[in-house]
Parts: structure tokens; C-alpha cells; sequence
């Protein structure tokens, strides 16, 4: 992830199996189940942009992966180091026939740039994975730049040389307000009474289980957690 916190880069190792224990259950099996036929083809060349420590490399087969941040990850395996400014990579045009750049979009100070980049390094018709939140807390503050609504993202995508194969909503209602209490808990977790911890606590062992399992399943028109999106490198670049 375009980060330049080094609490959130060390946490972020390794993506997890969904638990039931996790308040982002429903995203998280939602992303995996939606990324299985896409982890089934074998791509030569893979770019995992604003990486992070790579958490879904090891859901991909490839020939190569290379990863880009803006800083050394905790691991010290990122290829190529980015200026935000300006995201330039150091390889020739149409080298990957795969970018991810997931939860990143939103921390790029100039995304038309990041986009016009991509689209450089991409192969003709080579696939651009992305995932964004919807309804979430400001964070890695303050490199938080937007939240966009469906129709924002495939504007932009279209305007910047890609066409959108698959869109998906990530979530519901009770998730998207389950996502905000359960962050407005770990922020303020230093601050609570005891009581609050226990209520916490509680909350996560005994109620959360039961609450995944029962809207895991419910869509709800406009409101939802989080957005998934497969494009293809097509059309001219906007300058």
C-alpha cells in the first residue's frame, strides 16, 4: 500500500483466511472467493503497485513478481521505489500482463499519474486489479486522499485508457456500520474504561461469529464496504 506508516506496513504480512472472528469477514471471503478465477491462469509477469509486504502474492502463479511503494517494505522486497510525485517505475513500456494495486488508489496524491504509469507498464490488453474502500475511517493519515462511488471509479478508468471487465460491491449495510464501530474501538482503544474493553472483547468472541454468519449474504443497493475491479489495458492515455 502507498504508506508512510510503518505500524500499518508491519502489520500487513500476509492475507489471511477469512475468520469468522474478523469484523471484515464478508470482504475479505468476497475478495478471495471473486480473485479464484484469476488465481487459476498463470500470468509471466506480475506488478504488485504500492505493495506493501505483498500479501496476495502468494494467491497468484507467475513467472515473475515484482513489487512498487514508496518505501522499503519490513521485509525488504520491493523492486522499485516510487516517488509520489512522481510514479515513474524503472522498466520499459508493456512489461506486465498483470498490476494489482489494491487498497491504494485512495493514498496516491496524483492518481491520473499513478493510472497513466500503469497503463504504460501494462502489455496490450494486460489485466489492472483494483480494490478500494467505500465506507471507512480516514487512515494512514495523512496520505488519504478519496473514496469514489462505482460510478466515479469506471470514470476515471475509462478516461485513463482502461476498459472495466467486472465490478464488484464488497459488503452491505451491517458490514459497512460494523466496520466503523469496530475502528472507532481500535482507535480509541488506549482511552476506554475497563468496562469498554471487556464490551469489546466480548462483542468480538461471542457476538461477531454470529453476526458474519447471518449477513454475510445480504446486498444492499448503494451501501457496501468496498469496491473490486478487473479492467484491461485498452485506448490512448490522457495526458
Amino acid at each position: 500500500m502507498m504508506s508512510k506508516s510503518n505500524i500499518y506496513k508491519d502489520k500487513r504480512l500476509t492475507i489471511p483466511s477469512p475468520s469468522l472472528f474478523d469484523p471484515h469477514y464478508t470482504e475479505m471471503r468476497q475478495t478471495l472467493d471473486l480473485l479464484g478465477p484469476m488465481a487459476n491462469k498463470k500470468y509471466d509477469q506480475i506488478l504488485d503497485y504500492g505493495a506493501g509486504n505483498s500479501p496476495y502474492r502468494g494467491f497468484f502463479r507467475y513467472q515473475e513478481f515484482k513489487s512498487a511503494d514508496v518505501e522499503q517494505n519490513s521485509t525488504g522486497t520491493i523492486d522499485f521505489i516510487i516517488n509520489s510525485d512522481r510514479p515513474k517505475i524503472a522498466v520499459e513500456s508493456e512489461q506486465f500482463d498483470l498490476v494489482m494495486a489494491m487498497d491504494v488508489l485512495e493514498h496516491v496524491p496524483k492518481v491520473g499519474a499513478v493510472l497513466n504509469e500503469i497503463h504504460r507498464v501494462l502489455k496490450n490488453s494486460g489485466i489492472f486489479l483494483i480494490k478500494m474502500p467505500f465506507v471507512y475511517r480516514e487512515h494512514e493519515v495523512p496520505h488519504d486522499y478519496r473514496r469514489l462511488t462505482e460510478y466515479g471509479l469506471k470514470m476515471l478508468l475509462i478516461e485513463h485508457g482502461f476498459e472495466v471487465i467486472s465490478f464488484h460491491k464488497l459488503g452491505n449495510a451491517w458490514t459497512a456500520a460494523l466496520t466503523v464501530i469496530n475502528e472507532r474501538f481500535v482507535l480509541d482503544f488506549e482511552n476506554q474504561t475497563f468496562w469498554s474493553r471487556m464490551f469489546s472483547k466480548l462483542f468480538r468472541s461471542t457476538f461477531l461469529p454470529m453476526f458474519n454468519l447471518m449477513v454475510q449474504n445480504t446486498i444492499h443497493e448503494g451501501i457496501y464496504s468496498s469496491l473490486l475491479v478487473v479492467a484491461r489495458k485498452k485506448g490512448a492515455l490522457v495526458q
